[in-house]
């Protein structure tokens, strides 16, 4: 499966889980992921596996992957779309990333790749190519248009 259809298949998987919860209402869900060389990479369960993604996320560029899925419970459809975004980041010595890893705590653990873009892991980042949102993990463009799908306007 490819990362464009995994990052989806798990957004409409956690809108599913949701949706018997609620009969009017619209539920929003989202999944991000990390490409590099045909790598996939996750969020970090520990502070060492954070390390190594991050060592190897600094090396080469990488690719960000969020699916979205904005799920209609009193008509039981989803909408689905995705957003990718080239992310080049520093490259970092051991040194640097043990001092990001100690001054964000366990927060690492809850960004794929291990990294934030809109706190000190901003600092990493050289360049992107693509929206800076999708990197946050929530690609707010195409929620809007997935939200107009379901009749919502903002």
């Amino acid at each position: 499966m490819s990362v464009k259809h995994l990052v989806i298949n798990n957004a409409c998987l956690k809108a599913k889980a949701v949706m018997p919860l609620y009969k009017t209402a619209v539920v929003i869900a989202a999944d991000t992921l990390v490409l590099q060389d045909k790598r996939v990479f996750g969020k970090p369960s520990t502070k060492n596996e954070a390390f190594r993604i991050i060592k190897k996320l600094s090396s080469r560029p990488s690719f960000v992957y969020t699916g979205l899925a904005v799920a209609d419970c009193e008509t039981n459809k989803i909408y689905t779309d995705y957003a990718v975004t080239g992310v080049w980041m520093l490259k970092l010595s051991d040194h640097q990333i043990h001092k990001y890893l100690g001054h964000a705590g366990s927060a690492h653990l809850g960004f794929a790749g291990g990294f934030d873009i809109q706190g000190r892991g901003s600092l990493f980042i050289e360049r992107i190519d693509g929206c800076f949102y999708n990197v946050v993990g929530l690609p707010l463009a195409k929620l809007y248009k997935l939200l107009k799908k379901c009749g919502i306007e903002i």
